[in-house]
Formats: structure tokens, sequence, C-alpha cells
């Protein structure tokens, strides 16, 4: 008896530790469905009032947010109808038999929809929630039910959390616990002594008890780490999302106040996680062991949302702060192999559950002490194809004239001149050969460079113009899906020439950059020419065949961080001088006309 009472408590020590952990890492971290149930069990009937936030909508529905970054309300309502489905097909009420009751929705009360929308920021306000009632009626009192959810089911990527209240006939049972995706709370029901409603005093005092506990085990048993791996080419990236007294259980932060972090101590501490991360993240790319790149350290409060997000620089306290590591492995092309192994395990962390991002495929992979080694192999993806060069006609040939010579042939002329007329006297003639050798012998010096007359003028069509300057333009584009800067300027040097490469590349550079993002580098997934035109055509000052040519473009581009995509569209105007050059066309300068930002939205990314 006294091992089953004993083998009872740790069990329930061990369920609230992890509801306490779970309560700390999820409440408010986005991409995390947080919704609230309270369940008021009768003799008769199961109510279950569930608060649903319109940010389930777009985790659970890929609602697309508008250019304005705005969830539609046309969407929001069809999603808000079909959660009624939805909710009944993932909350689970159990009996003791563990067979689900059948209920249904009794009521929904949405919340009002701007005629504009909801904006992507503010879908996680408490204003925009709508409540569902669930009913389950029941034949007779119970005294087991289990309570359980699962959003999305077994295969959801999106991580969720529902803080559940139980009441019995309307008083509130000793504690509110809150349940993970397919996490499960059983509960007994004494019909014959049901509980009593508590004053203000014993719910205070009982507040404080709760706090008192979770301050006591402060989150020692918090195993929340999300894990994002993405392959790609020329880069292998892992990103890792973990609680920071989690990272402190590997590796110890300096700081003077043991509940608060400020914002020195986590500046010192940025450069130690990085290396640690490095080194116990081993990875193999086609067998050959890669130094990873550490682009980000983040720390994050406990009201952040958006991970991909710049978080704001602010003192935090330990307790609920999380730690963002973006780790980089770049490769010269796309990888044939990866093997990358995860190190970190200790009782807090026992297992690390990853996503793995290639292309449009996802997949998920469980890191254990057994299992450390994550094995991927290139399915047959498509490469990258080479970079288009357009030949070029080559320049006109100069004329070198030595002025000597030409000086000696002019008075020989002029002296045969005087020499025939004058009736051909005696001595003209030897004058003449004399003038003429010294032409003939002077030709080789004192020369100078003239443009041939005979050249006339280079001409090119509209249409052969618009071919030569989309695949060049294309080409610069393209040469940014590298990852090196070496690499990224060798692909540029096929369409660009002259002195503008360094400059193109930095303005090119400087428009990939989102600064909401950090700075990070968006990769670029489209561009499009909206108009075009040839401006004129001739030969340069080298006999070069040159044209100018004007166009507007649009670039879409994205940054991804933690399944979420963030996209921008720009558009441009510019004016380009093309010339050809050893053989092939080349961009030798341009002027910037006109440049804007159309968009810019986030979405989830699909699985």
């Amino acid at each position: 008896m006294g091992n089953r009472i004993l083998h009872d408590f740790i069990l329930k020590t061990r369920l609230f530790l992890w509801f306490c952990a779970v309560m700390v890492n999820m409440a408010q971290g986005h991409p995390i469905s947080f919704s609230k149930a309270d369940a008021n069990v009768c003799k008769d009937k199961v109510t279950l009032h569930v608060s649903v936030l319109c940010e389930d909508y777009f985790l659970f529905y890929g609602l697309s947010p508008n250019d304005q970054n705005m969830l539609q309300a046309e969407e929001i309502s069809v999603a808000t109808e079909g959660h009624k489905s939805f909710l009944l097909k993932y909350i689970s009420v159990l009996d003791k038999q563990g067979n689900k009751l059948t209920g249904y929705v009794a009521k929904v009360q949405p919340f009002d929809v701007p005629a504009e929308g909801v904006s992507v920021d503010d879908m996680s306000k408490s204003r925009y929630s709508t409540d569902y009632i669930l009913q389950y009626d029941l034949d007779e009192p119970v005294d087991f039910l289990t309570f359980s959810q699962n959003f999305g089911g077994e295969e959801a990527f999106v991580p969720s959390v529902m803080e559940l209240t139980i009441r019995q006939e309307g008083v509130e049972i000793d504690y509110v616990s809150q349940l993970g995706c397919g996490q499960a709370h059983i509960l007994s029901f004494d019909w014959s002594a049901p509980p009593i409603p508590l004053t203000a005093q014993q719910r205070l005092a009982r507040q404080q008890k709760r706090s008192q506990q979770q301050a006591a085990m402060g989150i020692s048993s918090y195993v929340s780490i999300y894990s994002f791996i993405y392959i790609e080419r020329f880069e292998i990236r892992h990103e890792v999302l973990i609680p920071f007294l989690t990272l402190e259980s590997f590796i110890p932060v300096k700081r003077k106040d043991n509940n608060f972090l400020d914002i020195q101590e986590q500046d010192a501490a940025k450069e130690k996680i990085a290396e640690f991360f490095t080194i116990r993240n081993p990875v193999y790319i086609d067998g050959i062991k890669v130094k990873g790149v550490v682009s980000r350290v983040d720390f994050y409060g406990l009201d952040f949302k958006d991970f991909a997000m710049m978080a704001p620089r602010q003192r935090l306290s330990v307790m609920n702060a999380r730690v963002g590591v973006i780790i980089s492995y770049y490769t010269k092309g796309y990888p044939g192999q990866l093997d990358m192994d995860w190190e970190l395990f200790n009782p807090n962390v026992p297992v690390l559950r990853s996503t793995i991002f290639t292309n449009d495929k996802t997949d998920k992979f469980v890191f254990s002490r057994f299992r450390r080694q994550f094995h991927w192999s290139d399915p047959g993806l498509e490469k990258l194809p080479a970079l288009g060069m357009v030949p070029s006609p080559l320049p006109v040939p100069k004329l070198f004239v030595s002025w000597l010579s030409v000086c000696f042939s002019t008075v020989m002329v002029l002296v045969l001149f005087l020499w025939l007329k004058n009736g051909m006297k005696r001595g003209g003639m030897a004058t003449i050969i004399v003038l003429l050798l010294l032409s003939l012998i002077s030709w080789g010096h004192c020369r100078i460079e003239i443009d041939n007359p005979l050249r006339g003028d280079y001409e090119i069509s509209q249409i052969q113009s618009s071919v030569v300057f989309e695949t060049l333009h294309k080409n610069i584009y393209r040469a940014f899906d590298y990852r090196a800067e070496g690499d990224i300027y060798d692909a540029l040097a096929h369409s660009v020439g002259g002195d503008l490469l360094p400059e193109l590349y930095l303005i090119i550079h400087k428009g990939r950059l989102m600064t909401e993002q950090g700075g990070a580098a968006s990769r670029i997934n489209e561009v499009s020419i909206l108009d075009g035109k040839m401006l004129d055509c001739f030969y340069n000052e080298q006999g070069r065949a040159t044209f100018t040519y004007r166009a507007s473009w649009t670039v879409d581009g994205t940054v991804e961080h933690w399944a979420h995509i963030h996209e921008r569209t720009h558009q441009y105007e510019a004016d380009f001088v093309l010339q050809a050059l050893n053989g092939s066309w080349r961009i030798t300068d341009f002027e910037m006309l006109d440049e804007k930002r159309l968009k810019y939205r986030t979405r989830l990314r699909q699985f």
C-alpha cells in the first residue's frame, strides 16, 4: 500500500512538473497554438467552453495575408465555422473505459471582425478570440473523465497547448493544468461529497502556493526545444529554439542576478553559446566535416510571438526567456549526403524532435541518446542550370597610322606633283625615291590610333536587345543563389564587366537584406521583367558594340526562420549599358531611376 501511494505521488509530481514546464515554455510562443478551455462537469452533461484565438485559424488553416499583411474577414468567417468540427475531432473527453464521449457544438460566439480584417501582428490578441460551447450529454454521473487534445492530428507540425480549468457543478477543482498535444489529464469525481466554493482568501492562498511551488522547481524539467533543419542549395541550416534554463543546464551563463539576464550579459554569452553549438552539433556533408557558422544568437521574452523577427533588446527573466540559435553549414553545390549529430542530452532533454525541410517537403526526426545521428541523401532534386552566355560582335579593328610616315608621304606627293608639272627635270626622281624610302622606314614609328572610317554605325533590333538584356539580368540574380561571397562574384562575372562588378554586388546584396529580420539576406524566388526597351545602340570609343536599355522589374524575396516565411516584393526601374567584351555581352553600367516596396507579408510554411 505504501509503495502504491509513493508511486502515485511520484507520478503526480512528474505530471505537475511537466505541466508547469509547458506553461512557461509555450504560453505565448509563436508559432504555437494556445487556447483556453473551461470544463464544467455535471451529473447529466459536460460543458466545455473553449476560447480560440484568431491565430489558430492562421496556424491550422493556412490563411493567406493580403499585401497589407491582413487576414481577410471572409476567410476568418469560413475558418470560424470550420473550427467547430475541428474541436469536436481533436478534443477528446473519455469515460472510465476509454470510450470517447459524443459531443456537439451548442453555441458559437465569434468576435467582431473588422471590415479590413485582422493584422497578422494582432491575431494573438485576446480581443480576437471566438468562444465555442461544446456539450457532451451523460446517461449517468461519471466517476472518472480523461481530457486530451491533439490539435491537427498525429502528424501535426504546429505545437499546441490548451489551458484547462475543470469545475464540478460550477465549482473550480483544486488546480488548473495545461495540456500539450497528445497529453491526457485524468480526474475523478466524488458525487457523494462534491466540492464547495472557495472563499476569496482561500483562492488567493492557493494561487500563492502554486507560485511558490513553481519558483522552487524552477524549470529544470523544461523539455520543449524546437529544432528545424533546412536542406537547401549551398546551405544546411539548423535552427534551435531552446528555453534559457534548459540551455544553462549544458552551458552556464554568468549573471549578477539569478532571476534576470541583462543586455550586457546576453551580449557576453552569445559568443560562448555560438561556439558551444558548433562543437556539439557536428555535421558531415558528403562525408566531409563542415564547420558551422552561427549567424544568430537571439534572446526572447515570454511575450514575443514570432521568433523569426528581431527581438527587442531588453532585460529578461530567466524563468521564461528563450534562446534562438541559427547555425549554417555552407556547401559548394547541392549536397548529396548529410549526417548530423546531436549530442545534447540530459535528464531535462531526453529527446530532440526536429522538423526537416527540403524544398516543399517536410519530414520529422527524433534525436535520442540511442539515435543521435540524422542521415539524409539526395533524392535527385533539381540542380541549378548553367548561367546563360550571349555571344557578342567582335570589336571593329582600329587603324594605326605613323604621323611621321604621313608627313614624308605628303611631301613626296607634293614633290611628285611639282616634278610632273615642271617637265620632270633632272634630280626630281631622286628626291621622290628618298622621300618614299623615308616614308616606308618611318611607318613603324610615331604611330597613332584612329577610328576605322569604314566601320559604319552599330545596329541591333529591339527583339535582339531584349533577349540579350533578359539573359544577363536573370544571370545577375541567379548569382545570389550561392552563399559564399567569392562564388557570387564568380557567377556575376559572367554577366557584369568593368568596375561595375563590386558596385552591383553591394547594391543587390543591400536590397536583399530585411532589417525586420535582423539583417538576414532574403532568398530571391522570382524576378519578373515588367517592361523593357532599347534606347540607343552604337560603337563606343573602343569600337565595341554598345546599347543602352531601360527596364522595370519586380523581385520577390523570402526569409524563413522557425517555419515562418516572410515575403517581400520590390519594384525597380533603371537604365543599363551593355557592351561587347571578350566575345560576349556584359552589363558595364547602370543608373537606378526608381525603387519601391510593393508588399510585405508573413505566412506559415505548409506541411
